[in-house]
C-alpha cells in the first residue's frame, strides 16, 4: 500500500495531497519524531523548507517518472514557489492531520489541487474553504444538493460528518463566530 504524503502550509493552512510521491531522502529519515502542537492537538509532520523539497523534486525528475508524479511535480512546484518563506511540512496519512473532519479548527484548513483532472481531490470535498472559495457554496443548501450528486464514498462520508462539516462552514462563512 504505501504512505501518502501531504505537503502543507501551517502559515496559510493549505495542503497539497502528493498521495504516494516517490519521495527518495525524505523516506530515510526517523519520521516518528517529528511533529508539532496546535492550539488543539499533537500532530506528526516532518518540517520541511524549500530547498529540500527541491531537492526531492530532482530526484523524481532523474527516476524517469511519467503521468502522476509528473503532474504533482509542476504542482509542487507552484506550492513551494507561493509558500516561499513560510513554515512548510510534510504529514503522512497515517497521524490523524489537522484538517482530519472532526478535529478541532479543521474548518481553517484548505486543500489545494494538485490534480488537473479534478477541482479538489478527497479532503476539499468536505473542508468548509473548499466548499466556499473553489465550489463557491454560499448557501448550505447547495452543498447538500452537491453532495447528493456525488459518489457513494463521497456522501457517505459527508453524512457522516455532515454536523461538523456544518458548523465548520458556518464558522468560516461567518468569520470564526462560535456557534
Amino acid at each position: 500500500m504505501g504512505i501518502a504524503y501531504f505537503l502543507g502550509c501551517r502559515d496559510c493552512e493549505v495542503f497539497l495531497d502528493l498521495d504516494k510521491f516517490p519521495f527518495v531522502e525524505l523516506q530515510k529519515r526517523n519520521l516518528e519524531e517529528f511533529s508539532f502542537s496546535s492550539a488543539w492537538r499533537l500532530f506528526r509532520v516532518l518540517p520541511v523548507g524549500v530547498v529540500e523539497v527541491e531537492e526531492e523534486l530532482k530526484w523524481a525528475r532523474l527516476g524517469g517518472y511519467s503521468g502522476w508524479v509528473r503532474e504533482k511535480i509542476s504542482y509542487i512546484e507552484r506550492f513551494l514557489s507561493y509558500h516561499q518563506g513560510h513554515t512548510l511540512f510534510i504529514a503522512l496519512d497515517r497521524y490523524d492531520l489537522p484538517w482530519d473532519l472532526g478535529e478541532e479548527g479543521f474548518y481553517r484548513w484548505k486543500e489545494v489541487c494538485s490534480s488537473s483532472s479534478s477541482l479538489v481531490e478527497f479532503f476539499g470535498y468536505f473542508l468548509p474553504r473548499n466548499l466556499l472559495e473553489d465550489f463557491g457554496f454560499e448557501v448550505w443548501e447547495s452543498v447538500e444538493e452537491f453532495m447528493e450528486r456525488q459518489s457513494y464514498a463521497i456522501r457517505s462520508t459527508f453524512e457522516y460528518f455532515r454536523e461538523e462539516i456544518w458548523r465548520g462552514y458556518r464558522k468560516w462563512k461567518e468569520g470564526f463566530d462560535s456557534l
